[in-house]
């Protein structure tokens, strides 16, 4: 299966996403990962596992696994997922620890 322009864009989003957040204060400690790729019905579905450099026994994933081209491209799941995986690591507290004497 080659890429369609709607995997273009799909892949477009997640490059920015990765770009963005290693662009933050979270250096390159987490990203998205494409695992696989379908296609029903004209309708293209994804699945992405989050990724942790610093714990990666946290690599899961993505809840519901397939993710919808809409979904990616108009409502910012992934944007979401990576949040939520963020929060729940341990990112903040230590960034928090090793930036306390600059408060």
């Amino acid at each position: 299966m080659g890429k369609s322009n709607i995997d273009k864009k799909v892949n477009r989003e997640v490059k920015k996403l990765n770009k963005k957040i290693a662009q933050d204060v979270f250096g390159n400690r987490f990203w998205l990962k494409q695992i696989q790729k379908s296609k029903v019905h004209d309708y293209n579905y994804y699945a992405y596992e989050l990724r942790d450099r610093e714990q990666p026994n946290r690599n899961r994933f993505i809840s519901g696994y397939w993710i919808g081209e809409t979904s990616i491209l108009l409502f910012n799941d992934l944007w979401l997922e990576m949040n939520n995986f963020i929060i729940e690591s341990d990112f903040w507290q230590k960034y928090k620890e090793a930036n306390k004497n600059e408060e």
